[in-house]
């Protein structure tokens, strides 16, 4: 599976997300989709009034951004040549619309040559002369950041789990610099760490800077994921600010009444954190489920000045 900003797909999940997302962003150009028969498909998955055909790609496992490119790019090539190829069967189905833009609809781009590509496609094509082709004729390529309005509500009402997640990568570096640069949650995760965590006094202090900086970076990918899924999801994103705001509240409760070990009810709070999470939000992927969770409990070490007994 293809890692996107929504998700996992393959190249039959993301076609029919897309087909989705066309019906909704090109209803008032009336879009038509374009099924492939036995005879194959025509260089286009679906059309609309204006001129706009579309072609979707994805790839069935995430690849390097050589090797995303070098796919990309064949892609492109062998779908253009089927609309040389079919012009005139293709030209049946369009009824007289002359297309206006070859859009080539793919999860995410990395190597931005590929628009150049496409600009080098655009006047091979136009100087085919071909009767399908309007003299604007253009070859374009889109991302998912193209269906951000349409998105959710089509994920709403399909199997596949939305999975977002942190487009950034912090290196020990950043950590380490996080941690100097907000000294006094660093310092308040370790003054709960400590009575948590048990063994002689060098040994403890070893095991707690562990802890610590292992809480630092999953609460900061969690917050990468949470602010990721505010901008796509919004009133989802809402509904999890609400929920964890009762469950913090709960949580006063709990740190109050406990009479166990710190170790359990630090376990216990991870168990009930994630349980809450599974029960609320079942269609979000088990890898972003864990991730925000993380970063709520984290962000409880960190931040919170609420403290073990």
């Amino acid at each position: 599976m293809f890692s996107t900003e929504f998700g996992k797909f393959d190249g039959d999940s993301w076609e029919d997300f897309c087909q989705r997302c066309f019906k909704l962003k090109y209803e008032s150009e009336r879009y038509q989709e374009m099924p492939a028969d036995t005879k194959g498909d025509l260089g286009i998955e679906g059309f609309t009034s204006t001129g706009k055909v579309f072609q979707c790609y994805c790839p069935e496992n995430d690849l390097s951004t050589k090797e995303l490119h070098e796919n990309q790019r064949k892609k492109i090539n062998n779908d253009l040549k089927k609309i040389e190829k079919n012009c005139d069967e293709l030209g049946k189905y369009l009824n007289g619309v002359q297309i206006k833009e070859w859009i080539f609809v793919t999860p995410n781009y990395r190597n931005r040559e590929l628009v150049r590509y496409c600009k080098d496609k655009t006047n091979a094509y136009k100087s085919k002369n071909l009767p399908i082709i309007d003299n604007d004729f253009e070859v374009l390529v889109h991302n998912s950041g193209f269906f951000t309005k349409e998105a959710p509500i089509v994920l709403d009402n399909i199997n596949v789990p939305i999975d977002i997640e942190a487009k950034k990568v912090f290196s020990e570096e950043e950590i380490v610099e996080w941690q100097r640069e907000n000294i006094d949650l660093t310092n308040n995760a370790i003054t709960k760490l400590e009575k948590v965590v048990k063994g002689n006094v060098d040994s403890r202090k070893d095991r707690v800077n562990k802890v610590v900086t292992v809480a630092v970076k999953k609460y900061l990918y969690g917050n990468e994921v949470l602010e990721n899924w505010r901008k796509i999801f919004p009133e989802k994103y809402e509904s999890f600010l609400r929920l964890i705001d009762q469950f913090e509240t709960n949580l006063v409760e709990e740190c109050a009444l406990h009479d166990d070990e710190n170790k359990v009810l630090y376990r216990k709070v991870q168990e009930d954190l994630k349980s809450t999470i599974d029960r609320e939000f079942p269609k979000l992927g088990f890898t972003m489920r864990g991730s925000i969770g993380q970063k709520v409990f984290y962000g409880w070490i960190l931040e919170c000045p609420l403290d073990f007994e």
